[in-house]
């Protein structure tokens, strides 16, 4: 009984090596995610400012063009 005992606590310790690695692995592995998560919504939101500037620029262009050519 008690030699099966030993051989069980063994089993699970490695059991908990085990379930540490996977925890470890998982947790580092939402981190990655996290940060990859964030640097697309960094990423698109500068993209969006861009496109923003964009359409102001154009219509101030197109506005100039337009006084300009009632001037002429």
């Amino acid at each position: 009984m008690r030699k099966q005992q030993n051989v069980q606590t063994r089993v699970n310790e490695g059991y908990k090596v085990e379930i540490k690695k996977a925890a470890d692995t998982i947790r580092n592995l939402n981190i990655k995610t996290q940060t990859g998560s964030r640097g697309y919504e960094e990423t698109n939101n500068q993209i969006l400012a861009l496109k923003a500037k964009h359409e102001i620029d154009k219509f101030t262009f197109e506005t100039k063009i337009l006084e300009l050519q009632q001037q002429l």
